[in-house]
Parts: structure tokens; sequence; C-alpha cells
């Protein structure tokens, strides 16, 4: 089963273009932002970003990230540790055109950071497709019984994975 759920994971993952990226303010506790997915590799994502980001300033005293998807009957929650990479090979690899607004210099930007995600844990709700059916089914079985709503089993609509 665990198979099953890490790739189901990866093929929920492939929907997602931004997600939002938390960390850890030490004054204030946890803080959020939107975030474009340069690279994906699994539940390993990549961020580009400048070093004044408050993000960096963030990830440097403590490095735990968490990463939430969300669209159309899909979630994600991604938790793992970040690093930075500022290899210009590296840079050159994962960029795009898309990223000239935000780094206008291109990929030699000399402040132009990779936030790379090392994911140890997510997990994946996807109500699309049979797994649409199938819940709204459950829903109303339980509205005609009045009984509570319970969480599907099936690797498809819900996972929790270690990676």
């Amino acid at each position: 089963m665990p198979n099953e759920e890490k790739k189901h994971l990866e093929d929920v993952i492939q929907h997602f273009t931004d997600a939002m990226l938390v960390s850890v303010d030490p004054e204030i506790g946890m803080r959020a932002r939107p975030m474009h997915i340069v690279q994906q590799n699994g539940a390993n994502l990549v961020f580009a970003t400048t070093l004044d980001n408050e993000a960096v300033d963030e990830l440097l005293k403590d490095d735990r990230i968490l990463c939430t998807l969300q669209g159309d009957r899909r979630y994600v929650s991604i938790t793992g540790k970040a690093r930075f990479n500022e290899d210009p090979t590296r840079i050159e690899e994962v960029w795009s055109p898309a990223m000239r607004p935000w780094f206008p210099e291109g990929p030699t930007q000399k402040d132009l950071v990779l936030i790379e995600v090392d994911a140890d844990s997510a997990e994946y709700w996807d109500m699309t497709g049979a797994t649409r059916v199938g819940f709204a089914l459950g829903l109303v079985k339980a509205l005609v019984k009045g009984e509570r709503m319970e969480p599907s089993t099936d690797p498809k609509a819900h996972g929790q994975v270690r990676l």
C-alpha cells in the first residue's frame, strides 16, 4: 500500500505550480507565503527567491519547512527540511523565462538562490475522478442515515506517506 500511496502522491503533486511555503519566524511563529514551484521531484520541491527574502532569514535559523498545495478538489501537505542552493549550474537547470519578472537579471542574478525542500513526509487528499463519486455517495449515505461521514480508506482519495 505505501508504494501505491507514494505514486499517487506524486501524481497529485504534478497538478500544482504554486505552493504556500511555511517557515518559522522566531519572533511571531509560523509564516506562510505563496511561492512558485520551479521544479518537482516527487514531494521534493524547489523554489527560487532572493537572499534578502524573509523566508531565507527564517529558514537559516530553523530549517523546518511545510509546503501546502491546494487546488480544485486536490490538497497536499509536505513537511521536511529546507536547504539553499546558489550553484549557477543548478539555477540554470531550473530557470525558465517566466521567472524573469522576479529575477530581471536572469539566471545569473547575484542574489538568486534556490530553496530546495527535502521532504520527509506528506499527506494528500484527492477528491477527483472516481474518488469524487465515492465521496459524494458516502456523503449522501451519511445524510440519509443521519450518521457521521467517515473518512475514505481508498488510497487514491487520501494517504499519508513517509518519504
